[in-house]
């Protein structure tokens, strides 16, 4: 657990610089989106987001003190078990992100995104795939608005 709150503190840092990096620029322009709102609104949303996944943390420990016995330490058994690192998760994504990076130097965004979205949510989350299938179409859906309809930048 302690592993996880440094690297929640770290993100909600990082998030936190995002934020002051982008004060000097303009965040709305006449018609459009300025220079400062993509780092303001992407430091602001991680900031916000290692908050929430803290208190969820915080919760659940909380929680799991007051099912479960603790050992002579202090330290919960169970709590170990449900906790350890999955490694296998962490590389496969890894090698899911890279793979659908060096895939969008082809051309297209949106086929590698629907691609590793899917595989991200059926392989590493455990999604079934018809879940899976609807998170990738509603994430590309999003990108979509967000690009193409909203700041008018081509989406391929």
């Amino acid at each position: 657990m302690g592993v996880e709150r440094i690297l929640l503190a770290l993100l909600a840092l990082l998030g936190a610089a995002f934020v002051l990096g982008g004060q000097g620029l303009a965040f709305r322009a006449d018609i459009a989106f300025g220079p400062g709102f993509v780092p303001v609104v992407t430091g602001a949303a991680l900031a916000l987001s290692c908050v929430v996944q803290a208190l969820r943390q915080r919760r659940r420990s909380a929680a799991a003190s007051s099912v479960h016995g603790s050992n002579a330490a202090g330290v919960d058994d169970q709590s170990l078990e449900d906790h350890r690192p999955n490694y296998r998760g962490m590389l496969l994504a890894l090698a899911i992100l890279v793979a659908g990076a060096a895939a969008m130097v082809l051309g297209s965004v949106l086929i590698p995104v629907f691609i590793i979205t899917v595989l991200l949510s059926w392989l590493v989350l455990g999604h079934g795939l018809g879940r899976s299938l609807v998170v990738a179409v509603g994430t590309n859906a999003v990108i979509y608005v967000i690009f193409a309809l909203w700041l008018g930048l081509p989406v391929q």
